[in-house]
This record gives C-alpha cells, structure tokens and sequence, in this order.
C-alpha cells in the first residue's frame, strides 16, 4: 500500500481476523487542493446518480421496463432491485429511508458514522474522489440538494462510512444487534451460483471504489477503498487477501527518485521509424 500510495493511491484498508481489526490505515490525500490527508474515515432507470428522480416515478419506470429473464430463471445483479428494497422499507415504516435505515440497522450496530446525510460530517472530513488528475469533489456535494439522494442512488449506494464504522458492521452481521438466527441464516445462504465473481461485489462510480471481502469460514474481513481513478482498491483487494493469508503475491512497482538529467540522457538518442530507412533526432519531454 505505500508503494500504491506513491504512486498516487488514495484510500483505506481494513483488515479483521476474529472478530479483532487487525491493520486500519489510510492512504494518501484526501483532498489535494487544501492538503487533507486521508485518515481513518446497474440495469438503471435514471441517467445518473444525480438525476432528481423521485421514488414512485423510479418505481415506475421499473416495472414498466421489460424483464430480462422470467422470474427465478436466472440471476442478474442490479443496483435498482436494492433501490426498490428502499422503496418497500421507506412505505412499510412511513419513515424517510435514511431514517429507518439508521433506526432499524445503523445504530444497532453501533454505525454512527456513517449515512448520507444524517452523520453530517464537516466536509473537510470527507475525502475527495479524483478522475484523471482532476478533483471531482465528492458524492456528499452532489446530494447536497431538496430531497437528495436521489432514487437512482439511494438504497444501493453512496453511503459515507469510516473504517471503524465497517469493522463494526462486519461484527454486527456475526451477532443479533441487526438480525435474528433466523434471518442470519437466510442472509449467508447462496441461493444461485453467481461463479467465481459471486464471491465479492464492489461498489463504485467510476471514480471511488469499495470492495469488501468476507472470508466467513476463516474469520477474516478485508475492506478496502480508493478515491482515485487511475488506482482503484480492486486490484489493491487481491494483493492484501493473498498476504493476509500467506500466499505468494506481486507488489506494484516502487517508486524511485531519478534526475531529469538521467532520463534525458536514457531518452535521447537516434530511433528508427518502423517501416523507413530515414534516422530522426528523438528527444523525449521529462519529468521528475
């Protein structure tokens, strides 16, 4: 992860064994402009995330579209089904659906950092998502508005949490703070064969991402987040589960200081197009 970090890697990692964090750390910047550091913090029916889409219109358009397959035939994850979960949730309590989230599972497992909008967090708290080297601000700035988020994110995304917050909610789906014997059994059943891919599921706008990994039969959890691009915490998963349990595993590249002199010296020199017999003078631009 410091190698990452260097190369411009920002984000977080958790690890837990037994129930116990082991290793909880943040990477990175989490806001660039202002120097804030990072610390210990599909089959869709709206254009975007951010679309103004209430929740009975959002409901509509779902079951106005076309089934992709009949029912129980085959298994295809989408962002909306949860979203309709949230709709179901938001009618049966009469609560808002953040509301009842952080009622019924949030605060009962002892989640208090974590939500849309309800934690309000100073924004300097929340770390900055970065596409192409440039600040694409946060989800919290885009919700931010009457009646935000909107029915494409919510209940199936966008929720701000911290590394502790997650440890608490790994521990809380082993115990009855959230759900009884009952309903745990359910939950950790498989009830299709999702292949290899069923074992983990991300989530992520193309510029934050977060992957979770729950190794049940060994007690162990590990989480991992990005807000770079360029550098996502999918590749970053795989790396930190094979050292978690001891096997053979590649580290990315280290980053080493290099004169521009050296470089320019290494890049310069005559180069033969392909395909000519004509030698060109080639200097390649340098950077430290």
């Amino acid at each position: 992860m410091g190698r990452l970090s260097a190369l411009g890697y920002t984000g977080g990692v958790l690890v837990v064994r037994d129930g116990k964090p082991l290793f909880t750390r943040s990477y990175g910047m989490a806001n660039r402009e202002v120097g804030i550091k990072a610390d210990t913090f599909n089959a869709d029916y709206s254009p975007t995330d951010y679309e103004p889409t209430t929740r009975d219109e959002y409901v509509r358009r779902m079951f106005a579209a076309p089934l992709r397959s009949r029912p129980g035939a085959a298994f295809f994850y989408a962002n909306s089904g949860y979203s309709l979960l949230a709709a179901i949730v938001q009618i049966v309590t009469k609560q808002d659906y953040e509301v009842a989230l952080r009622e019924l599972v949030l605060r009962p497992a002892g989640m208090l950092q974590t939500g849309y909008t309800l934690p309000a967090w100073n924004a300097t708290r929340i770390a900055h998502g970065y596409q192409e080297g440039r600040d694409w601000g946060t989800i919290a700035q885009r919700i931010a508005v009457p009646g935000g988020p909107y029915w494409e994110l919510r209940g199936n995304g966008g929720l701000r949490t911290t590394l502790g917050d997650m440890a608490r909610w790994d521990a809380a789906l082993n115990d009855k703070r959230m759900m009884t014997d009952s309903s745990r059994r359910k939950f950790m059943t498989g009830y299709v064969n999702e292949g290899p891919a069923g074992l983990s599921h991300n989530g992520g706008n193309g510029v934050y991402v977060a992957q979770l990994l729950r190794f049940v039969d060994d007690h162990v959890t590990v989480f991992v987040t990005s807000t770079v691009s360029d550098l996502t915490a999918t590749s970053a998963v795989r790396v930190l589960s094979k050292i978690v349990f001891g096997e053979p595993y590649e580290l990315p590249p280290a980053r080493v200081a290099v004169s521009a002199q050296a470089v320019s010296t290494a890049c310069h020199g005559r180069h033969r197009v392909a395909g000519s017999v004509q030698a060109i003078e080639h200097a390649l631009a340098c950077h430290r």
